[in-house]
């Protein structure tokens, strides 16, 4: 462009001259350990030492040219390998890999491997133990061995040196069983091998100590038989030391004496004396073990043959008992006589009765004719009173000499007599006589009742009874019922059983509806009687009781008494008013039993019962000047403690006052104690 503005174009041409630019590869070194696997320990960036060149790649310029020989090769990313060499494989190998650029061209280079050995396993001596004929497990034998590059057992001695077995037991035990009596040392290996080509491998030896059991001993036995009578020992291993799996090997068939004898097989022999031999035989057994050589013992059975005896026990029990009542006791005394020709030994008495097993007789070995004793005692329950005895037998047992059984059962004291009749007299039971005392007591108290409230004493007014029925006895009392004589009385109730010190309050109840002559007189006097029956079906009768009453009769001298029930009927004086309440707390209100009006009256005297009919109070002139009023604290009979506060509940009261007229009025109720 000119100065004027004006401008001209013209056009220039480059020419550019391509020139090829190749990549360049350099051989790289790797180094993995044996066994390994897929890691960053085992990837090469090759890149690191190539030249891609200027005609620059696509991003995937890199790849594997050959395989290695003893592993594998994976291109992980562009430029990075991973190798893995095979199991077991040590030493080098190598794989190619090739660059190619943008333009197609290539170059190629080498990565040499070297895979380390991880090393050898080692296997180290053990040693186990076990006794003469027993199997042992040893440790894990390879728990003091190198285990390394995957090594295991690989070979094992199937029979050890001197003939035992083994057995791989897969988790790195062997179970070995010595031989047969075998004692000492014993050896077997077992060879340790890893996963190299060619295998390394180590062996190791274990050494098992078989120590001897010991040796048998046999203990010498004895047995007694009598004249020409064959006789079984006893087991004569029995009190033998039969270890090492030891057996009876030899013994003699002819005794010392000439007497033939068998071995039977199972520990025992079977003994026949030459023919009228007496005194004492012997012959001898041999114990080995399973040694080699075995070990050996010998002992000597000796045979004692005596003369035939005729062995007899006679065994009588007596009783002494001390009471009868549930809880006393029988003693009962054994007496053991040795009514035979020959010694008894180890006597002993069973009685169910007592709970005596084995109950040694002192002494326990007797003579001919000697005797000896033991004693046991049983307890009463009811069920014996009930019945009214105790009947049981025993039985001795004692051992001959020659170990038979001698037995005999009790009798009661004559052995000629047979007192149960079942036809021997030897064996009659014990019969203990438990006495029986059956008792009734009945007590009735009468209260009476204004049927219509009028406040007045009318034909048709009631009295209205309670009974109490205690056994009072020994044995148990069955259908139990009431009557009384007094005409017109309706008793409802029963019958009832009641067990011994058994008391019923509830069970009967009787109605008597008053009559003009009952208000005539003023009182209305009845007994009634209770009867039942003891174990035996025998009656048991007694008469009533007034617990309100003193005079304390007792007509059939059984400690009860049969007092005549009063009962007073109430003449209504309108000049007495008898509050039937009090509270003794102290309040000051209701705090004694008052009776308005009675200070007009001086003779008088007021009795109060509980409702067992124990009086608790008795005052004459209540309510005169400084007499003491009754607050709730008992003044009563021995019964009821004095000075002693009376529990809450109802009590009954009897008030005899002379009126103005002197004539002797009574009132009588019920009383309440509240606190």
């Amino acid at each position: 462009e000119d100065a004027d503005g004006d401008t001209s174009s013209a056009t220039v041409t480059f020419d550019v001259t391509s020139v090829d630019d190749t990549p360049t590869a350099t051989d790289d070194n790797l180094t993995v350990d044996e066994d390994s696997t897929a890691g960053v320990a085992n990837q090469i960036d090759v890149s690191t030492n190539d030249n891609i060149g200027g005609d620059g790649g696509d991003g995937d310029d890199f790849a594997i040219a050959t395989g290695p020989t003893n592993g594998t090769v994976v291109e992980v990313s562009d430029g990075v390998f991973e190798y893995v060499p095979n199991v077991g494989f040590s030493g080098t190998d190598s794989f190619t890999y090739t660059i190619t650029d943008v333009d197609g061209s290539t170059a190629t280079a080498t990565v040499n491997i070297t895979v380390n050995d991880t090393g050898n396993p080692l296997a180290v001596n053990d040693t186990a133990t076990t006794t003469e004929d027993t199997p042992v497990t040893t440790g894990n034998v390879l728990t003091n061995d190198t285990v390394i590059d995957d090594a295991t057992i690989t070979a094992f001695d199937a029979i050890s040196t001197n003939g035992g077995t083994v057995v791989n037991n897969g988790d790195g035990t062997f179970t070995y069983t010595p031989p047969l009596g075998f004692v000492g040392n014993d050896t077997f290996t077992y060879t340790l091998c890893d996963d190299d080509t060619p295998a390394s491998c180590s062996t190791a030896t274990v050494t098992v100590t078989v120590t001897d059991e010991g040796d048998p001993i046999a203990v010498d036995d004895t047995v007694t038989t009598i004249e020409d009578t064959p006789v079984t020992t006893g087991n004569v291993l029995d009190n033998d030391s039969v270890i090492d799996d030891a057996t009876i090997t030899a013994f003699d068939a002819t005794s010392t004496n000439g007497g033939t004898v068998v071995n039977n097989g199972d520990g025992t022999f079977t003994y026949t004396p030459p023919p009228g031999f007496l005194g004492d035989d012997t012959f001898t057994y041999t114990l080995c073990d399973d040694d080699t050589p075995p070990s050996c013992s010998t002992a000597t059975v000796t045979v004692t043959v005596i003369e035939a005896s005729a062995p007899s026990l006679v065994l009588v029990k007596t009783a002494e008992v001390n009471g009868a009542q549930v809880g006393d006791e029988i003693t009962y005394t054994f007496t053991v006589t040795n009514t035979g020709d020959t010694v008894i030994d180890n006597i002993t008495v069973d009685d169910p009765l007592t709970g005596s097993v084995n109950l040694a007789i002192n002494p326990s070995t007797l003579a001919p004719g000697e005797e000896g004793t033991a004693s046991a005692t049983y307890v009463l329950t009811q069920a014996d009173i009930n019945l009214g005895e105790v009947m049981n037998s025993a039985t001795v047992i004692g051992e001959d000499p020659i170990g038979n059984d001698v037995m005999d059962i009790s009798d009661s004291g004559d052995e000629l007599v047979d007192e149960d009749g079942d036809g021997d007299p030897t064996n009659d039971p014990t019969i203990t006589q438990i006495e029986q005392l059956p008792n009734l007591a009945l007590t009735k108290l009468g209260i009476y009742v204004d049927t219509n409230n009028d406040g007045l004493l009318n034909t048709g007014d009631e009295i209205q009874y309670t009974f109490t029925v205690t056994n009072t006895g020994n044995v148990d009392i069955t259908n139990i019922t009431l009557s009384d004589p007094l005409p017109g009385i309706v008793i409802n109730g029963g019958p009832i059983d009641l067990l011994v010190g058994e008391t019923d309050e509830s069970s009967f109840t009787a109605v008597y509806t008053l009559t003009e002559d009952d208000i005539f007189t003023g009182r209305v006097e009845n007994q009634a009687t209770v009867t039942g029956q003891d174990p035996n079906g025998e009656d048991i009768t007694d008469l009533s009781d007034d617990p309100l009453e003193d005079i304390n009769v007792d007509i059939d001298n059984d400690g009860d008494f049969e007092d005549i029930t009063i009962t007073v009927l109430d003449i209504r004086d309108s000049e007495i008013e008898i509050f039937t309440g009090l509270s003794p707390n102290g309040d000051g209100i209701n705090d004694e039993f008052r009776i308005v009006g009675l200070q007009n009256f001086p003779r008088n005297n007021l009795q109060i019962f509980n409702r067992w009919g124990v009086k608790v109070f008795d005052q004459d002139g209540y309510e005169q000047p400084g007499v003491r009023f009754f607050v709730g604290i008992s003044e009563g009979r021995t019964t009821i403690s004095k000075n002693r506060e009376l529990p809450v509940g109802t009590y009954y009261y009897v008030l005899r006052f002379e009126d103005s007229e002197g004539i002797t009025r009574s009132r009588a109720g019920y009383l309440y104690i509240n606190r």
